[in-house]
């Protein structure tokens, strides 16, 4: 799937959802769905910043840029 849409990040796959448990986004209710959760990381694997909304897609990727853009006016300014 990266390769095939030329991604230049990784991606994980969670088929037991071990690492879903860990981030606390399978919901108490119903086990067998993931909450749509975006995390920005740093190099060194640090979450800088997490977006939760199960309807919009579009959203996490709007807000997530917007989290980018603003760390690296803060390490540049």
């Amino acid at each position: 799937f990266k390769q095939m849409l030329q991604l230049p990040f990784d991606l994980l796959v969670d088929e037991d959802a071990n690492v879903s448990k860990l981030y606390d986004t399978v919901p108490a209710l119903m086990p067998f769905f993931t909450k749509r959760t975006t995390y920005l990381l740093d190099k060194s694997h640090k979450i800088m910043a997490v977006y939760e909304n199960i309807l919009s897609a579009e959203q996490h990727i709007k807000t997530m840029v917007e989290q980018v853009t603003r760390s690296s006016a803060l390490l540049t300014g």
